[in-house]
């Protein structure tokens, strides 16, 4: 049975070896990459998919306003998001699951196991151009802003709250 939980210190060397198989493209996991994973994650909120105590994905959550992230990504909105100021929202960094367990839904109990989260307004994401997986987050999400720099990204964002949606 697969069960969603919170990772532990314990689990870095497991995510990081499940985050290069999520995504080859960064393998090895170097430092660059380890120290922007360790200035953006919050590892206590963060949640491991795990089977049989094998981690077989993860979901990485950060703490950044999304204004903040907006303005250090130079991406242009496209509606006013200063009413997200106030609230409570969280990022999503990074979401994986192990190529030979995707298609079980792993991807959207991960996701809403997020939504249990004490006192989250709002999740927000930055999905780059390049992987082609906006329609994806569009799904749960709508478009707020995009960049046009080098690796242009979108910014997706769910309302979970009440106060998030009828604001």
């Amino acid at each position: 049975m697969i069960e969603i939980k919170k990772i532990q210190h314990s689990d870095f060397p497991a995510i990081f070896a499940v985050f290069e198989q999520c995504f080859p493209e960064y393998a090895p996991i170097g430092k660059p990459l380890l120290n922007f994973l360790n200035d953006v994650v919050n590892w206590e909120i963060s949640l491991k998919a795990v089977l049989d105590e094998k981690i077989i994905g993860f979901y990485l959550l950060g703490n950044r306003k999304i204004a903040s992230a907006i303005i250090e990504e130079q991406a242009v909105p496209h509606e006013d998001l200063s009413r997200y100021e106030p609230m409570c929202g969280i990022e999503g960094v990074a979401l994986g699951i192990i190529p030979e367990f995707r298609k079980m839904g792993l991807t959207e109990q991960l996701k809403q196991q997020v939504k249990t989260i004490s006192n989250i307004d709002y999740i927000y994401g930055m999905q780059y151009k390049s992987l082609s997986n906006l329609t994806f987050w569009l799904r749960t999400r709508r478009l707020v802003a995009e960049s046009f720099t080098e690796e242009p990204v979108y910014f997706t964002l769910e309302d979970i709250s009440m106060r998030a949606r009828f604001k």
